[in-house]
């Protein structure tokens, strides 16, 4: 490999590293993969704030199916914990 793409492979390591400590401080809950993916899609040309958008919407819907299956997983434990003491 020549010391230009060396170069360039390792300031690109840089740069993650350093949008990986901005994401942790501010809390996105976003990881590695994640937020690669996010930096390629806003260089192709996607808009950043339509993206974070995006991205929030989807986190919460996680958070809400979470939270749904949670409450199921609760039901049918308590359900189950009522068919003992009958």
């Amino acid at each position: 490999m020549d010391a230009s793409r060396t170069s360039h492979i390792k300031e690109a390591q840089a740069t993650l590293s350093t949008i990986l400590k901005i994401s942790d401080l501010l809390n996105t809950g976003l990881n590695a993969e994640a937020l690669t993916l996010c930096v390629r899609l806003c260089e192709m040309g996607v808009n950043p704030e339509r993206l974070a958008s995006l991205v929030k919407d989807l986190q919460n819907e996680i958070a809400e199916y979470q939270n749904q299956i949670e409450s199921i997983s609760g039901s049918s434990k308590n359900a189950r914990s009522g068919d003992h003491l009958s």
